[in-house]
């Protein structure tokens, strides 16, 4: 996962919904700010929570990512 910039994989479920979590993937744009896609055309507007599975260190280290609560805009 790149934090000032680049791109990564990440998982993204809809707040509140029990369905499957779906990949997709994350390019940072600047700093605090991420472009996700493709999303489901019907999240628009709602709150997200994105997981980092298999994020690993610059030694290759499997590293534990908490989950973040995004809105989508």
């Amino acid at each position: 996962m790149a934090l000032g910039g680049g791109q990564a994989s990440a998982r993204a479920q809809q707040i509140g919904k029990m369905d499957e979590p779906v990949g997709l993937d994350l390019v940072w744009t600047g700093p605090r700010k991420a472009r996700l896609g493709p999303l489901p055309r019907e999240w628009a507007k709602t709150e997200v929570e994105l997981s980092f599975p298999g994020v690993r260190s610059v030694t290759g280290e499997l590293l534990k990512v908490a989950p973040v609560t995004v809105k989508v805009q």
